[in-house]
C-alpha cells in the first residue's frame, strides 16, 4: 500500500497508481493485492503523500481484517482488493515475499516514468506560452483605455478653458 502510495505521489502529471504484490501463505496459495492510489492532480507530491499517508492510516481502524476496501477523502482516495479491479497492467509490481522471511522493505525511491517525454523544460515552456499572451492582452486593454480616458477628458479640458475667457 505504501509503495503505490508513494508512487502515485511522484507521479507529477496525475497522482496516480496502481500496483499489485503477491503474497505466499503456508497452504502454498499465492494470492494478491491490487490497489489504486489517486490524489488530486494540482497537489504538491509531500501533500499527496501525506494525505495517502493519513488514508492508508485508518484501514487498520475501518478496515481490518476484510479482503477489500476503499477510504475516500477530500483530496485523495486509496483502494485495495483481491482482484485486479482496474483495467491495464499494474504500474507498480512487488514480488511475493518467502514464508518465515522478514517483508521485504519497500523501494526507497519509487519514481514513475516520464509521461509523453515531458521535462521541465517543456512544461516551462506550456505555461509561459499561454501566459505571456495572456498578460499581454490585459496590458493592451489597461493602456488602450487610459488613452481613451485621456482623450476624451482633453476636449472638455479645453471646452471649459474657452467658456470662462
Amino acid at each position: 500500500m505504501n509503495a503505490t502510495a508513494d508512487y502515485a505521489a511522484a507521479d507529477s502529471s496525475r497522482r496516480f497508481g496502481t500496483g499489485e504484490e503477491g503474497f505466499e501463505t503456508v497452504d502454498k496459495g499465492n494470492p494478491k493485492i491490487y490497489g489504486v492510489a489517486q490524489c488530486r492532480p494540482d497537489m504538491a507530491p509531500g501533500d499527496c503523500r501525506t494525505c495517502l499517508g493519513n488514508i492508508i492510516a485508518m484501514r487498520s481502524q475501518y478496515l481490518i481484517g476484510r479482503q477489500g476496501g476503499r477510504i475516500l477523502g477530500l483530496r485523495c482516495n486509496y483502494r485495495y482488493e483481491q482482484y485486479s479491479f482496474f483495467t491495464g497492467p499494474s504500474m507498480l509490481q512487488l514480488p511475493a515475499p518467502s514464508v518465515g522471511a522478514a517483508p521485504a522493505p519497500a523501494p526507497a525511491s519509487v519514481r514513475p516514468p516520464p509521461v509523453g517525454g515531458e521535462s521541465t523544460g517543456n512544461r516551462t515552456a506550456r505555461i509561459l506560452a499561454i501566459t505571456l499572451p495572456i498578460v499581454a492582452a490585459i496590458l493592451a486593454a489597461v493602456v488602450i483605455c487610459l488613452y481613451l480616458w485621456r482623450r476624451k477628458s482633453k476636449p472638455a479640458r479645453k471646452a471649459s478653458l474657452s467658456c470662462s475667457n
